[in-house]
């Protein structure tokens, strides 16, 4: 179970790092906007997998309440 989750985690998370990148390059506004509204969601994703971990006590717990928050303000800050 716990890996289970790690990996969804870990291909969330890397994924928005990835699509920011993408958005870099965007060759029209339009471009721009899909890419960040991809990490908007991937972001969602990954919150909603550190909540599983949450739920389930999956790894330490000061790391796990860190990243919570820490994906809160990454989620609000993708959303304006």
């Amino acid at each position: 179970m716990s890996r289970r989750v790690a990996y969804q985690l870990f291909d969330a998370a890397s994924s928005i790092g990835a699509n920011l990148e993408e958005a870099k390059a965007a060759y029209s506004r339009r471009d721009f906007a899909a890419k960040n509204s991809i990490s908007l969601r991937e972001s969602r994703e990954s919150k909603y997998w550190l909540r599983v971990a949450e739920a389930k006590s999956l790894g330490n717990q000061a790391k796990r309440r860190h990243l919570l928050q820490e994906s809160d303000e990454f989620v609000a800050m993708l959303t304006t």
